[in-house]
């Protein structure tokens, strides 16, 4: 659709303690669990940023297919039940991953498969 402006937002569980889960009602990790000892946040937040900026530069040069097979290799929603909030309602469906320019991909109960550029997903419990 042309220019376009993204908010990129990422959360990462730095140095969680197992403390502070009580109001938390799914799954989670923190990467202090997985490497075995504290980290500074600092560094971590250096090198997301820095890796950030290398992604947005090859996608400006690129675009979405450099990023392709990496997409499908890591996308969590794949293959899941989702509902997608969109400003003209709600869709749910199986996804279906993402085409070449990077939209979602929902099949319908239907089973037409319908793509969409812009919303807000959560997985559904089935």
């Amino acid at each position: 659709h042309g220019n376009c402006r993204t908010i990129i937002g990422i959360g990462l569980n730095i140095n969680m303690k197992d403390a502070s889960i009580k109001d938390i009602d799914q799954p989670w990790t923190s990467l202090e669990h997985h490497l075995a000892h504290t980290v500074d946040r600092n560094i971590v937040a250096a090198r997301v940023i820095d890796a950030t900026l290398e992604g947005l530069e090859c996608f400006s040069q690129n675009g979405m297919n450099a990023f392709r097979n990496d997409w499908q290799k890591y996308d969590m929603l794949h293959n899941k039940t989702i509902l997608l909030k969109t400003s003209r309602g709600h869709i749910s469906g199986m996804a279906r991953g993402i085409n070449e320019l990077g939209h979602l991909l929902i099949e319908l109960p239907s089973g037409v498969i319908q793509s969409f550029s812009s919303g807000d997903t959560s997985v559904m419990k089935t």
